[in-house]
């Protein structure tokens, strides 16, 4: 059985949610980011998030349930099970 932590984080690309990646991928959690750059729309090119996205590196996308949810914009964490 595989005992890999998986964790869900909305908001992946801003700073919040960006220092959140980095902190549980190196506890050794499966990351799952997902970030729609609304940055970009609301502020124009200055505000694009994508920078960060790259900054973090590729991770592995899969799908597949998760342990827990964090949504940086709202702060809020759930187990999802």
């Amino acid at each position: 059985m595989n005992n890999e932590k998986k964790l869900l984080i909305t908001g992946s690309n801003g700073l919040i949610g960006s220092e959140m990646v980095r902190y549980f991928h190196d506890l050794g959690w499966k990351i799952h980011g997902m970030d729609n750059n609304m940055r970009a729309d609301f502020f124009g090119p200055q505000g694009d998030t994508r920078w960060n996205q790259q900054r973090l590196g590729a991770r592995d996308w899969s799908k597949g349930q998760t342990d827990y949810c964090v949504t940086a914009s709202g702060l809020r964490a759930f187990e999802t099970r």
